[in-house]
């Protein structure tokens, strides 16, 4: 078994190549699980919203001034494989 943190949320990931990762926010109760590690952060990332401590927004996400809009920050908010994928596809 190994452990790890993400924004000061553990992450135990099983020692068997296909085991499952889990993580618990022990304040709320919240806990997900996932087969990737890049699963797990993307999960506590949407669960704990932009980090104050970002270096590219500073936890203000980012302004997208070709949409007028707010946009989530890319180092927050890292994107799933398949979203990715759409986007180049079409």
């Amino acid at each position: 078994m190994t452990i790890s943190t993400h924004r000061g949320i553990t992450i135990v990931e099983s020692d068997h190549p296909s085991g499952a990762r889990t993580w618990a926010h022990e304040e709320s109760g919240s806990g997900g699980i996932a087969h990737t590690h890049e699963e797990v952060i993307r999960q506590i990332s949407r669960f704990l919203g932009p980090d104050p401590a970002c270096a590219l927004c500073r936890g203000h996400e980012t302004e997208d001034w070709a949409c007028l809009g707010i946009v989530p920050c890319s180092v927050c908010f890292p994107e799933d494989p398949v979203d990715e994928d759409k986007r180049r596809v079409g």
